[in-house]
């Protein structure tokens, strides 16, 4: 269900409310979790094609959400499952997989580093940039 948002417009609204990218539902999914899990059934059209083949995550869209909140990536849903574990029950890109795995690393390194306040986009630079560098 994730997979189907325009990227585009994911990247405008999480730079319009970067707080959103970390909101939790009732079973502890973000937006994060939602565009990592291909069976996702967030619109009732999403419910009508469930039996269609599902897409794997947009790596455009992850990295859309990424760019405002790179501690998406390490929160856990209630099934204490992160974005990356849906990433990958959803045969996620090994690009997509190496993005999200990066980018809780950095995360995690930012938070035991410095009390800094949430990520930034140079982060996600940094991030991609790991990721373009393992990937070759």
């Amino acid at each position: 269900a994730g997979s189907a948002a325009d990227p585009r417009l994911i990247k405008i609204l999480a730079h319009v409310c970067p707080v959103a990218c970390d909101v939790q539902d009732v079973d502890g999914k973000t937006p994060l979790h939602f565009a990592c899990d291909s069976s996702s059934v967030l619109f009732q059209d999403d419910h009508n094609n469930k039996c269609a083949t599902p897409r794997p995550p947009c790596h455009d869209a992850i990295c859309a959400l990424l760019s405002e909140s790179l501690a998406a990536a390490t929160i856990e849903d209630a099934e204490e499952m992160s974005p990356l574990e849906h990433a990958i029950m959803s045969n996620a890109s090994l690009k997509t997989v190496k993005l999200l795995q990066n980018a809780a690393a950095n995360h995690l390194q930012g938070t035991s580093m410095s009390m800094c306040p949430g990520p930034t986009t140079m982060s996600l630079r940094r991030v991609s940039k790991a990721n373009n560098d393992t990937s070759g």
